[in-house]
């Protein structure tokens, strides 16, 4: 896969539902899979932090990346996440792994390959031998913001981009200023750019983001494939999405810093059945939360009656 064959759009980072003994729960997560897809998206991003990759084992990762090829089928692209806190050997081996069970590009970590205060060349040269030991596969990164946040510079994307092997790329520098450098730079090749910012994903777009890869599609996804397919031919529309998804973005960070499972319990209320339940250790969801939840849903369902009207 090249560039051209990364679509733009909406890219969820998608979710693992858990059972109570926190195995996963392949029957909700095949619910999940068809309510992306049946919402507009165009590609899905398995094996992220949304997934809790931290907390999965590599078997558990190439489990969830044969099962959402299996039954995604071919109808979008998916991007799987080779990420391992491990040796470079050990990356290298899932790399290809992730590849062989049939994403159309491995996304990986930008902050894998080096400790937090390692300087860029030796990122780079950790980067090299990934790349120097996976023949062609088509690569993407993602500024995961845990277990401690590494952005990547102007420089290093210059480096990504002239390397030819980059498809994918997921922002979450929350900086108008850094995407707008790293989209100039691939006006004459590199990795699709894709933000994970809310607040500012209109002015993304309209600097030339390919697209939203972030947790607000696994709230609201059709109000994402709305706005990016439509910023520039209902600018009003436009404006008006962008100001309630910014608030709902706000109103659901007031349930303690809950996330993924205040998004777990939303997508429960729009009938995706899962229970909120995360390996990773947040706060539970409480009733006062599910109040939240429900206004917003009932906010957001006026909204999508108002913009699916717009089409």
């Amino acid at each position: 896969m090249n560039k051209k064959d990364i679509p733009d759009g909406v890219w969820p980072v998608m979710l693992t539902p858990f059972n109570d003994d926190l195995t996963i729960n392949y029957k909700a997560y095949e619910s999940l899979i068809e309510f992306y897809i049946e919402h507009g998206i165009s590609g899905l991003f398995a094996c992220c932090g949304s997934s809790e990759v931290e907390k999965l084992t590599a078997d558990e990762m190439l489990d969830i990346i044969d099962f959402t090829i299996s039954r995604v089928n071919g109808r979008v692209p998916v991007a799987g996440g080779a990420i391992l806190f491990d040796d470079i050997s050990r990356q290298i081996d899932l790399v290809k792994s992730i590849y062989d069970a049939g994403v159309d590009a491995v996304i990986l970590a930008a902050n894998q390959f080096s400790l937090e205060h390692d300087s860029s060349d030796t990122w780079i040269s950790r980067f090299e031998r990934i790349l120097d030991n996976t023949g062609d596969i088509p690569l993407g990164t993602y500024e995961l913001p845990t277990p401690w946040h590494r952005l990547i510079s102007t420089d290093e994307f210059k480096w990504m981009a002239s390397s030819g092997r980059f498809v994918f790329h997921k922002d979450t520098s929350c900086s108008l200023k850094s995407l707008r450098e790293k989209i100039e730079i691939t006006a004459s090749g590199g990795p699709k750019v894709f933000t994970a910012h809310s607040p500012s994903l209109l002015e993304a777009l309209r600097l030339g983001a390919n697209g939203y890869c972030g947790t607000g599609a696994n709230f609201v996804p059709e109000l994402y494939s709305w706005l990016c397919a439509n910023f520039e031919q209902e600018p009003e529309m436009a404006e008006e999405i962008q100001r309630n998804l910014a608030d709902f973005e706000r109103r659901f960070d007031t349930c303690d810093q809950n996330y993924p499972a205040n998004s777990k319990a939303f997508l429960n209320l729009r009938g995706v059945h899962m229970k909120p339940l995360c390996r990773l250790k947040v706060p539970a969801v409480t009733q006062e939360h599910i109040k939240i939840l429900s206004a917003v849903m009932s906010d957001f369902k006026k909204l999508r009656v108002l913009a699916m009207a717009q089409k």
